[in-house]
């Protein structure tokens, strides 16, 4: 193990961190060719345009804020650029509102918002990708920082998290085809806060194969 260890760190020293990327470039361009084949293609039976406005205000609603926010970590949440930054986004998203309320197809029916299940699942998605996310940002730099991995033994210690979704996922679309999704739902939520208990106590400071 401390052999396999010294070369693995020899390994990320020389390639380093950018080879943590190229792997998963190399699969999506995979992926791509293959959805090519597996996609079906399906074709409009009535004539509706993209509503390319309406994305391009939610796109400016959403990177706008996002960059007010990480802005004003360095320069302060009262400088110009980031209170800028809050009254674009607040404008983009007044003129989002307004634009899918008044084009026949929208890029976001308003009709969903009103859907009360609708907006539930969307919180509990957005709160769970929020979770997600923050685990795959903080993990890595856990790992590196504190348990004292270098970049490779990192990668390959978060790697078996995305093989274990890559199957898992397409189980539990199958399962929630037959009894619905609040059990799979439920489950993968308690396994999540289950795996970030896990680590932020036991595997904060533990090795490789603990992690993994």
């Amino acid at each position: 193990t401390t052999s396999w260890k010294g070369r693995t760190s020899r390994s990320g020293g020389t390639i380093g961190w950018r080879f943590l990327f190229l792997v998963p470039a190399a699969i999506s361009i995979i992926i791509v060719l293959l959805a090519q084949r597996a996609l079906p293609n399906t074709k409009l039976t009535n004539e509706r345009n993209f509503d390319i406005l309406g994305g391009t205000l939610l796109g400016m609603t959403t990177g706008l804020f996002l960059f007010g926010i990480t802005q004003g970590q360095s320069s302060g949440y009262t400088s110009a650029i980031v209170l800028g930054s809050f009254a674009g986004a607040a404008v983009a998203a007044f003129l989002f509102v307004l634009r899918i309320n008044a084009i026949p197809f929208p890029f976001a029916p308003p009709a969903l918002f009103r859907n009360s299940s609708y907006v539930r699942m969307l919180t509990v998605g957005t709160f769970n990708m929020m979770s997600y996310l923050s685990m795959v940002i903080l993990v890595p730099l856990m790992l590196i920082e504190h348990n004292g991995m270098t970049p490779s033994e990192a990668g390959i210690a978060i790697t078996p998290g995305a093989i274990a979704m890559a199957f898992v996922s397409r189980l539990a679309g199958r399962i929630s085809d037959r009894i619905g999704g609040h059990i799979p739902v439920l489950t993968g939520l308690t396994t999540s806060l289950v795996a970030g208990i896990f680590l932020t106590t036991v595997a904060a400071g533990a090795g490789l194969w603990v992690v993994a």
